[in-house]
């Protein structure tokens, strides 16, 4: 009877064992999507592979899809992850304040899909927290550099139609150095938009009779098409400013054709995103460097991240093109092949 008894507690001891064995199997794979609005700059390639290096340690699918530019192809991304069963979603908006957007994060939300707005804020209050850089201030910088070279021409502001808050942020500027100083500024500002950059610019210097004093670009690989045209113009003397620091405008820097750029620190920005989602999804709280704030424009309690940017022009450049956590060992190696020692540039 002792050894019926026996064989019965063992066989139960293995059979509860098999079945662990199978739950455990069967653990659900925890996905993630990770929506760009484009991806054809060096920029969003390096986030991708923080990401995806992050996800990889934690044992979490990666899904990672561009929008080109397009507002609907990034809802349709959505709606399909939506449909395959994400965990979370994070988003660089095409365009943030999109009704399309709110609505199918609204659906998201629905299925209990955890949602982060990156590097851009998204309208409505379904997002779980936003990760993103700071750069109001820096681009104020900006802004007070050019006015204090020059106080009268015509500047042009190369922008994304779908995100104004660059536009937003050079007008309050312009407006609060015109406030704070004696000088009488005699400046005449030209919006435009960065999508068909080549024909518009073009008109725009006919009509001023290609008087430029500044252009302030949205990111430095628009500032570099703007830089062509005014070459191709036999423009030169013009302070060009562009954002987001690319291998492009580091050696546009050093060359002299470009005044400022912006840098943002990437690595961290990634890194914060990616650990962010992670704690969120295994531990359904967030890490210590989230904050709660209710400073931006959209809504307010979005537990974000902002880390603050750095203005560089030719006196810091040095801070970049030796700095591994800016590029990556490639970029750097093209940067020191273009540009010598006396930061002559050796090819476009």
């Amino acid at each position: 009877m002792k050894k019926l008894k026996y064989l019965l507690v063992l066989l139960v001891s293995i059979f509860l064992g098999l079945m662990l064995i199978a739950n455990t199997s069967q653990a659900k794979i925890l996905k993630v999507g990770l929506l760009f609005r484009e991806f054809h700059t060096d920029r969003w390639q390096h986030d991708r592979y923080i990401f995806s290096q992050i996800m990889k340690n934690e044992d979490i699918r990666l899904y990672s899809f561009s929008a080109r530019g397009s507002e609907d192809l990034q809802v349709a991304q959505i709606s399909q992850l939506i449909q395959d069963g994400v965990d979370a979603l994070v988003i660089v908006p095409v365009d943030g304040t999109s009704k399309k957007l709110s609505a199918v994060l609204k659906r998201a939300k629905e299925h209990n899909i955890i949602l982060m707005a990156y590097d851009q804020m998204i309208d409505k209050s379904y997002i779980n927290a936003y990760v993103g850089v700071d750069s109001k201030d820096t681009i104020k910088a900006q802004a007070g550099e050019i006015l204090n070279i020059t106080t009268k021409g015509n500047y042009i502001f190369i922008l994304n139609s779908k995100d104004q808050e660059f536009h937003n942020t050079l007008n309050e500027a312009f407006d609060f150095y015109r406030k704070q100083t004696e000088k009488k500024y005699k400046i005449n500002t030209y919006v435009i938009d960065s999508s068909n950059i080549h024909g518009v610019l073009d008109n725009l210097l006919i009509k001023l009779k290609y008087k430029v004093s500044g252009i302030f670009a949205y990111d430095d690989n628009v500032a570099s098409k703007a830089i062509s045209i005014l070459h191709k113009n036999n423009i030169y003397s013009v302070y060009v400013a562009g954002m987001n620091a690319t291998a492009n405008g580091v050696i546009h820097i050093l060359s002299g054709s470009q005044y400022s750029t912006i840098y943002r620190d990437i690595a961290s920005e990634a890194t914060i995103a990616g650990s962010t989602i992670v704690a969120l999804l295994k531990k359904n709280k967030l890490p210590k460097a989230m904050n709660l704030v209710s400073a931006n424009k959209y809504s307010s309690h979005i537990p974000t991240w902002k880390k603050p940017s750095t203005y560089i022009t030719k006196g810091n450049i040095g801070f970049l093109t030796h700095n591994k956590q800016a590029f990556s060992d490639r970029i750097l190696r093209i940067i020191h092949a273009q540009v010598d020692s006396n930061n002559n540039i050796h090819s476009p």
